[in-house]
């Protein structure tokens, strides 16, 4: 996804109650400010992660057109406190659209919103809106419209994603059951979300003015939903552009509805009639809160802009500053910097609370950063990151101090961390600072534009781990003698895998020989620099994840080619049964445990022990 140039400064700030604060980033607008402000209402869940970077950019466009804006990270969401296992969620998030709505106008000193909203949060802000007078309109971006209808697909979803995922046993599923989805399905139908139709249940009032943007990839009911508003005396009009669908997808492939965007600021342009904002004394948020970790403990949060590159950092610290090294967590693939499945929030907090700095980074071209100067949108999988990794790291060094760096990273993020401690390793003594490397389930370290991650011998590695754990299962026998089992797909698929154990094995022979595959040879001395530098290099891979199969492949089952690798230098684990990014909260249970135990006994102090 490509922004456009022209970022207006914007910055991070808390609102709502101290015990419970919600983040947000605050847009200014450019002068001259008109009196009328925009607060941006996300998706909720995955939506939001793929919308995130485009909704920055409809803010970013209000900014410039003098039209303050607001987005908002709902409670439990983003890097808001809370959790999503909390009780009364949807009132909680109407709510949150109110204080977002209040702040705005204090810190902009306009008298007059409009909400814009995507999915979910086109539906709170469209209930918010009708019970108050300081909202001018709504635009509702593919609102839901049924609230059974969307926990079906949420359902859906879930189940998908569960496909294959198996909870190894004696793990516990921290994951509460459906209570959510009860909620939104009507279970609470006070709070305007309940039911299955559209009229009388969803919206029985209805803002002044309503601009709907229906969905382009399926219909999501917006007709009936018109029919409504018009029904019960609201001004409704239609917004019926492209641009949904390439919006909600990956966030890499994520692309910015050019032409929605353009209308909407047009539209709130001329709603203000060109009439400036009023001045005020104004209320300046505060840039620091005081969050809580799983189990409640509290710990500190705030932002910061870094370095020359600007790169966007969330720095989370236990409320009395340890010293001691700093975990540095890198973009998962686009992924802006809470993570998937907001499982950076988590492990921060979670760490600070035991008295281990974090920052959740956003490199540039990354979630809230800017694009670097003659960079480009989501640079994944490429060693120039390296300087842009650097040069945050300096900037995390002047807000905390002259502390050790780990770096931490998933997939993408994962790829940047260690090249980047290479480069850090092989530079002058006098500068090194990266203390480590996480590497958790690495795809590769090799990679060229145009390249495909989808190999053939990472395709047979899941296929060949499955039938070998079901091998011991007396009903895949009895399958297999039924006729009920493909016996020639099981027999091709351990043939591949015999071939690429073979074509392994030599390769390892050649490695020895100082003869291997350019590739391996590189990545075994940039392990072995690690090494000699005394930096550790720990990684953490899924059973099924093909980047396993990838770097054995390379250097051997457990990196045998590397020589009898020193546990001091090496961290080794692997967890079965989570995908490739730990989704599941059971899964990032066990991910957190081992990671704990190698943060607090490679870099941690004795006294965090448990």
């Amino acid at each position: 996804m490509q922004a456009r140039s022209g970022a207006a400064p914007d910055g991070h700030v808390w609102l709502g109650p101290p015990d419970e604060p919600r983040a947000a980033w605050l847009h200014p607008a450019a002068a001259p400010a008109l009196g009328i402000g925009v607060v941006i209402c996300p998706p909720l869940g995955y939506e939001a992660v793929c919308a995130h970077r485009a909704l920055r950019q409809l803010a970013i466009d209000c900014a410039a057109a003098g039209v303050a804006t607001l987005r908002l990270a709902y409670h439990g969401t983003g890097d808001s406190d809370g959790d999503d296992a909390m009780p009364a969620r949807v009132a909680t998030w109407r709510d949150d659209v109110g204080l977002a709505i209040d702040a705005l106008c204090a810190a902009a000193g306009v008298t007059k919103v409009v909400l814009v909203g995507v999915r979910l949060g086109a539906t709170l802000a469209t209930v918010v809106a009708a019970e108050r007078d300081d909202v001018d309109g709504v635009v509702a971006i593919a609102p839901v419209t049924s609230g059974r209808a969307f926990a079906r697909e949420l359902r859906a979803f879930r189940k998908l994603a569960d496909v294959d995922l198996a909870m190894p046993e004696g793990v516990a599923n921290p994951r509460r059951a459906d209570g959510e989805l009860a909620e939104i399905e009507g279970g609470e139908r006070r709070q305007g979300l309940g039911g299955e139709q559209v009229a009388g249940d969803l919206f029985v009032i209805g803002p002044a003015r309503v601009v709907l943007v229906p969905r382009d990839d399926i219909s999501g009911g917006e007709d009936r939903l018109a029919t409504h508003f018009a029904d019960i005396g609201t001004a409704v009009s239609t917004l019926a552009l492209p641009g949904y669908a390439a919006l909600n997808q990956d966030p890499h492939k994520s692309v910015v509805p050019t032409a929605i965007w353009d209308a909407i600021v047009d539209d709130v342009v001329g709603r203000c009639a060109g009439k400036a904002a009023t001045p005020a004394a104004v209320r300046p948020a505060p840039a620091e809160a005081t969050v809580h970790a799983p189990g409640g403990a509290p710990v500190r949060e705030h932002a910061h802009v870094l370095g020359k590159t600007r790169a966007v950092a969330i720095i989370t610290e236990p409320l009395a500053r340890t010293g001691g090294p700093v975990l540095l967590w890198l973009n998962a693939g686009a992924v802006g910097h809470i993570g998937p499945n907001r499982q950076h929030v988590t492990l921060a907090r979670r760490w600070a609370a035991r008295g281990v700095t974090s920052v959740r980074l956003d490199l540039p071209g990354f979630g809230d950063a800017d694009v670097a100067p003659g960079g480009r949108e989501h640079q994944l999988y490429d060693r120039g990151l390296g300087g842009q990794v650097a040069d945050a790291v300096r900037g995390v060094r002047d807000v905390l101090g002259p502390r050790p760096i780990v770096l931490a990273g998933l997939c993408a993020g994962a790829f940047a961390a260690f090249w980047a401690a290479v480069a850090d390793a092989t530079g002058p003594r006098s500068t090194r600072c990266i203390a480590g490397a996480l590497l958790i389930n690495p795809q590769t370290f090799h990679f060229q534009p145009g390249d495909s991650l989808d190999v053939s011998s990472r395709a047979t590695f899941r296929q060949t781990r499955y039938y070998q754990r079901r091998l011991g299962q007396a009903d895949a026998w009895r399958r297999l003698l039924r006729g009920d089992v493909p016996v020639r797909r099981v027999v091709d698929v351990f043939a591949r895998r015999a071939r690429d154990v073979a074509e392994t094995r030599a390769r390892g022979i050649a490695l020895r020989l100082g003869r291997g595959a350019p590739q391996a040879v590189e990545l075994q001395r940039a392990l072995r620099t690690l090494g000699s530098a005394g930096v550790p290099t720990v990684f953490v891979f899924s059973g099924d994840d093909p980047g396993l199969d990838n770097l054995e492949g390379l250097l051997g089952k457990r990196l045998a080619f590397l020589g009898a690798p020193d546990e001091a230098a090496i961290g080794w684990h692997v967890i079965d049964g989570p995908d490739h990014t730990f989704t599941p909260l059971w899964a990032q249970a066990l991910l957190a445990d081992v990671l704990e135990r190698e943060v607090l006994t490679r870099w941690g102090r004795p006294t965090l022990g448990r």
